[in-house]
């Protein structure tokens, strides 16, 4: 709560899946807004806390979520992007393309009928090594580890 901890910066400003998102960070928080083309309907304001986000919990964003697919903004020390199936143990990921920080869209894990057949995740790589985040449904992607809280491990190793 409270005002910003500081001025306010832009990390992205376009047009992404027929919409226009403008994404900001002032020290404690992310703020996404998108407004569809052509229509006053369906805008969405979103925040996030990130002040404690350092390295692989820093690394993406949701730029934007459209037809069940979900477009990450990255860091500049993300030099891979790849999609990751969790539900297949040790399968290879499937390269991601990224395009100035920003990642092709990648199919969310939404609720669907029928079994689980896949949980896609996304796999980055960069200057902290190779980590794999999650979409749970916020602004921010999860992190993804294994072991216990005292002994974690990168889910991607």
């Amino acid at each position: 709560t409270g005002g910003p901890a500081g001025p306010p910066q832009l990390l992205y400003a376009g047009d992404v899946d027929g919409a226009r998102v403008v994404l900001l960070h002032d020290g404690l928080r992310i703020a996404r807004y998108a407004e569809p083309k052509g229509s006053a309907s369906g805008v969405a304001l979103d925040l996030a806390r990130v002040d404690g986000a350092t390295g692989a919990e820093a690394a993406a964003v949701v730029l934007n979520r459209a037809d069940g697919n979900v477009r990450y903004l990255t860091a500049p020390w993300v030099k891979k992007a790849a999609r990751q199936d969790l539900r297949t143990a040790g399968s290879e990921p499937a390269a991601l393309a990224l395009t100035d920080g920003v990642t092709a869209p990648l199919s969310g894990p939404a609720a669907r009928a029928g079994a689980c057949t896949s949980w896609p995740a996304l796999r980055l790589t960069g200057d902290f090594g190779a980590y794999v985040l999650g979409d749970l449904g916020e602004l921010t992607p999860a992190r993804l580890t294994t072991g216990r809280p005292t002994a974690t491990h990168e889910a991607s190793s």
